[in-house]
């Protein structure tokens, strides 16, 4: 190893451009997250992620409250998640589905940080880092050398770019070859990891590694055969309404002033098998915040996420008469402050229908029980279903 702790930075520097990528065990701990996964990443920005375990109280507090986790731990622990560089694929073996996703979507337990397979910081490591030396240890058997970091600017603006470091200080476990061992950081106070996690570090361990570059067809996999393949994209509401392989209209909500919050929302969609699925979310505003909100996730095809909503409604939710049919009402805010014994500042209510096999979740933040009856009854009035899903 060089002997100058600046030297031997820059050895690591130069061994990460260098590296084509990597395969390795991954193992993300902090505070009561506990995530490991076989983590496969090939330069510039391909990763795929086979999770082993999954445990995070933020996703279980989610799900507990208000079944908010697109997938619970239990359902992650065997998922498959690859990223070409271009989207993503997540495959479901326990219910034989594959979904095409946008972008980078892997599920990533550090709130607002990616952290599977992520060593890109090493390339930039003495720009950006005041580096001390920390010593040395032994890791699996292996001699590593310790690197003590500081961002030297915790925030930077530019013209076109902010920069800003998450972390107040970190230290790095480097192995001959310049890989990173162990990565154990402290949160910048800023940020919402470090509300969460008090005084506990992040620690990042990366063992059985193997620095050759994965081979490419690792990260766009077909899709095992007889599976539900579906693909996720954003939508304006109208183009939701066309993309559906089912009829659907949004303007009962409309009509009384609701508006997509994000301009749109998300349609997934198996066109082979005429199944599919959205989700979104519209609100009321007055003086530029949002009164009230609702959030519809509507399919011919039940998504994890809406299965276990349709669970949920059917073992905890009291009957309620929507329009001509008969639904679920779920008082989730009654159910919070039971939980967690504090008030909800806002009343938090769901209603369910199954029309014709068209499944349909419409809750409600800051929406009267009386209005979202009103809101769904609508709903199901100007709506006609299909033939009942397989």
């Amino acid at each position: 190893m060089p002997s100058s702790i600046a030297e031997f930075a820059r050895s690591v520097s130069a061994a990460y451009r260098t590296l084509e990528g990597f395969e390795a065990t991954e193992r993300i701990r902090a505070g009561a997250i506990d995530v490991e996964a076989r983590v496969r990443f090939r330069k510039p920005s391909q990763c795929a992620v086979e999770v082993q375990s999954y445990h995070s109280p933020l996703a279980e507090l989610e799900e507990r409250l208000a079944n908010g986790a697109e997938f619970t731990g239990d359902e992650l622990t065997g998922m498959t998640f690859c990223y070409d560089g271009h989207t993503s694929w997540a495959f479901d073996p326990k219910g034989k589905s594959a979904v095409r996703k946008p972008e980078r979507s892997l599920p990533e337990p550090l709130p607002g940080l990616r952290a599977l397979a992520e060593i890109g910081f090493l390339e930039t490591l003495t720009r950006d880092f005041l580096v001390r030396d920390a010593g040395e240890e032994t890791i699996d058997g292996e001699r590593v050398r310790l690197l003590g970091l500081r961002p030297k600017e915790p925030h930077r603006s530019h013209l076109l770019k902010v920069v800003s470091f998450p972390i107040r200080r970190a230290t790095i476990a480097i192995d001959d070859a310049g890989f990173p061992r162990r990565i154990e950081s402290h949160p910048s106070p800023a940020t919402l990891l470090a509300s969460l996690l008090g005084r506990d570090p992040v620690v990042i361990r990366y063992e059985n590694v193997r620095r050759d570059p994965p081979d490419q067809a690792l990260f766009s996999p077909s899709p095992p055969e007889g599976a539900h393949v579906f693909r996720e994209a954003f939508a304006s509401v109208d183009k939701i309404e066309e993309s559906l392989p089912f009829p659907f209209s949004f303007t009962p909500l409309t009509q009384r002033g609701y508006r997509p919050l994000a301009g749109g929302g998300t349609v997934t969609v198996d066109e082979e098998h005429d199944r599919g699925y959205c989700t979104v979310s519209l609100g009321v505003e007055d003086d530029g915040a949002t009164q009230r909100a609702v959030t519809l996730r509507v399919g011919n095809y039940l998504s994890r996420n809406m299965s276990r909503r349709r669970v949920a409604l059917a073992e905890r939710g009291e009957p309620v008469r929507l329009g001509t049919i008969d639904g679920k009402l779920l008082d989730r805010g009654r159910e919070w402050t039971e939980q967690t014994g504090e008030e909800t500042p806002r009343a938090l209510v769901e209603a369910f229908w199954n029309d014709d096999g068209i499944y349909a979740f419409l809750l409600g933040d800051g929406v009267e029980r009386e209005e979202l009856v009103t809101l769904a009854s609508a709903l199901v009035s100007s709506n006609d279903g299909p033939e009942e899903a397989d």
